[in-house]
């Protein structure tokens, strides 16, 4: 019956498989093969199959694909990506920006807030004060830029700003949508004081500079002239104290080693920094709350820019116990479900693992799709070892894996690296090859290059660190296919059709070079195949 079929017909067909038997189809045959890589006109196959596996799990705030113009091979790259395929550390070394007479970057800090965004169509991340190695806690503003003309040509860039904000660290920098902006962030809590004193409670916004700023234009023009010029690379930029009111007592809970994650209600069109946890003063918290930006077309209101009215979140169901070092990280389809996990309850970073509070390895789901927020705690399968995921880890967000590294007391830190597969709730610890980072805790952990690389500064492990290390996802021995264009040579689509086929090794080998990694991984596959064949059988 399938001969009989025209290839408009099959193709269609075909993209109702789930992604990895989607590809393992094109090796059924010759001229499926050709349906699924030769034709030209299957864009609207690879877009289906896009919208269908990547589109509704991609963040809020993203980074784009560098280098990538084809939906296919944006599709397959993210396909490696989501399914946490061949991961591999490399250890970088961003060129720095500044010129040789001036003071080189001091990015050896804990505690540092950071975000990742699109800036100038290239993946950017944005690091913001921390306590450093010298003993100093800092309020300055730093950017790694990708560079769109080559892999692994990152440069740091500082940022210059007016109105900065009270230098603290266990602050966070949250980038979120602005429609009159490119990009944006806010700036929320901290601690500005040694032994983790001073816990505040302020909002900051910080925006692309108006050239019109008069007060940055005469700071710039008194920078040196070897200065002026590498600052010139990167617009200035300003912090603002927006106009802010609430519901309750105060703007905001004063805290420090919080959680705070932009959420865009697409429902109600509420755009909402959610804000979890964290301490003051020694204490945990388990509050949650929000800020919400209210936008105006009044021009006044646009100046602060515009206003954030803080409420306190009512939720149904059990929330979690009050913590602070957790993560807190939105997926799921169309990002609504937030993900709470680990943390501690307590006790001094220095004594010894189990005492004076509690080292935490739960998960928590607040789901944000419904009218009312709503706790829930899945069981989640798998062993977690130990001592990971517990305070200050790190953890980022790939399609609907949550990727977690580091954590613990400074007695019995992690150097682990597990996932959390938030459809399934099951742990697994990650097999990374590469040049690892060393165990710590309190790094910066952000996504970069759409998801399909997670980029890692820094922490705390017996001082401030100021390392730096790309997770990618396809590995870096295979550079060739799983990070270019490349094609198969006229030659090699002549073996396709020639040659004879005496193992499925052979097969696949011939098969586009971005799919090649999920035939490495096709005894995985295989199992869920027959696993979807009990159950019909069921």
């Amino acid at each position: 019956m399938l001969h009989e079929m025209d290839d408009m017909m099959i193709s269609s067909l075909l993209s109702y498989l789930p992604g990895p038997k989607f590809l393992l189809a094109s090796k059924v045959c010759k001229r499926w093969y050709e349906i699924v890589w030769k034709h030209d006109d299957n864009e609207g196959l690879w877009r289906s199959l896009y919208e269908r596996d990547i589109q509704s799990f991609e963040p809020l705030v993203s980074t784009p694909v560098e280098g990538k113009s084809s939906i296919r091979d944006i599709y397959l790259r993210k396909l490696v990506s989501t399914n946490l395929i061949a991961p591999e550390w490399k250890k970088i070394a961003p060129q720095n920006s500044r010129s040789r007479t001036s003071s080189c970057l001091r990015l050896q800090r804990q505690g540092a807030a950071g975000a990742s965004f699109t800036y100038q169509g290239s993946s950017a991340i944005i690091v913001f004060g921390g306590w450093t190695k010298y003993n100093s806690i800092e309020n300055d503003l730093t950017m790694l830029v990708f560079s769109q003309d080559g892999k692994n040509k990152l440069t740091w860039k500082p940022v210059k700003t007016v109105n900065n904000p009270l230098p603290t660290y266990g602050s966070t920098i949250t980038a979120f949508e602005h429609p009159d902006y490119e990009f944006a962030f806010a700036l929320y809590g901290g601690v500005y004081a040694g032994g983790y004193q001073g816990a505040v409670s302020n909002l900051h916004i910080l925006l692309p500079c108006d050239e019109k700023d008069e007060a940055l234009t005469e700071s710039i023009n008194q920078t040196p002239s070897s200065s002026s010029a590498m600052l010139s690379e990167v617009p200035p930029m300003r912090w603002v104290k927006p106009k802010q009111n609430s519901s309750f007592d105060s703007f905001g809970t004063p805290r420090a080693y919080h959680t705070a994650t932009f959420f865009h209600n697409k429902k109600s069109n509420r755009r909402q920094i959610i804000v979890f946890g964290g301490f003051a003063e020694g204490m945990p918290l388990d509050n949650l709350e929000s800020a919400e930006l209210e936008l105006s077309d009044n021009e006044e209101a646009a100046s602060y820019p515009h206003t954030w009215s803080w409420n306190e979140v009512t939720a149904l169901g059990a929330p979690p116990c009050a913590r602070f070092g957790h993560s807190a990280t939105l997926c799921g389809p169309d990002n609504t479900k937030l993900i709470i996990i680990g943390g501690c309850t307590g006790g001094h970073n220095h004594k010894g693992y189990g005492t004076d509070g509690e080292e935490l390895r739960d998960v928590f789901v607040l789901d944000l799709a419904v009218d009312v927020p709503t706790w829930s705690q899945p069981q989640v399968a798998g062993p977690v070892p130990d001592n990971c995921v517990s305070r200050c880890h790190s953890a980022v967000c790939v399609g609907h894996q949550i990727v977690c590294f580091g954590g613990g007391r400074s007695s019995r830190l992690s150097d682990k690296v597990v996932s959390l597969d938030t459809v399934k709730f099951s742990w697994k610890q990650m097999d990374v090859k590469g040049s690892a980072p060393c165990a710590r805790q309190n790094a910066i952990m952000l996504p970069v290059d759409g998801g399909s690389e997670i980029f890692l500064l820094g922490g705390w492990r017996k001082e401030e660190l100021g390392d730096c290390y790309i997770l990618r996802f396809g590995g870096y021995d295979d550079d060739e296919y799983v990070f270019s264009n490349k094609k198969r040579s006229s030659e090699e689509d002549e073996d396709w059709q020639e040659d004879s086929y005496e193992s499925e090794r052979d097969l696949f080998l011939k098969l586009h070079p971005l799919a090649r990694h999920w035939f490495i991984q096709r005894e995985e596959f295989q199992d869920e195949l027959m696993d979807d064949d009990d159950d019909d059988d069921d």
